[in-house]
């Protein structure tokens, strides 16, 4: 049996640290089209925090990690990279919305 240490509890939290980061910045990136008046970039923000949240509660919880052997990192990998490159996406068009108008 190979023993791991904490190398993959430590990871895991640092994704999850990360993941709650994105939720937090999908917030404020809906406060602040509702506060500019882009709306529909605050609703699609509102549904990504909403999303990785979900993700983070359901789907990345692993059984293998409950029964202690290393949890499924390419998972947890791809969920908080995709939400960091989703909110840096609506970032970026609420941006180039602003200074447009």
């Amino acid at each position: 049996m190979t023993v791991y240490g904490a190398a993959a509890e430590r990871t895991e939290l640092a994704w999850q640290r990360t993941g709650l980061g994105v939720v937090v910045g999908c917030f404020l990136v809906f406060h602040t089209a509702f506060a500019l008046g882009v709306i529909p970039i605050g609703v699609i923000a509102v549904g990504l925090g909403l999303l990785v949240a979900w993700l983070s509660v359901f789907v990345v919880p692993s059984s293998r990690f409950s029964r202690g052997e290393p949890a499924d990192s390419w998972v947890l990998l791809t969920t908080v990279a995709l939400a960091v490159a989703g909110l840096g996406a609506l970032g970026t068009t609420m941006a180039i919305i602003v200074l447009w108008s």
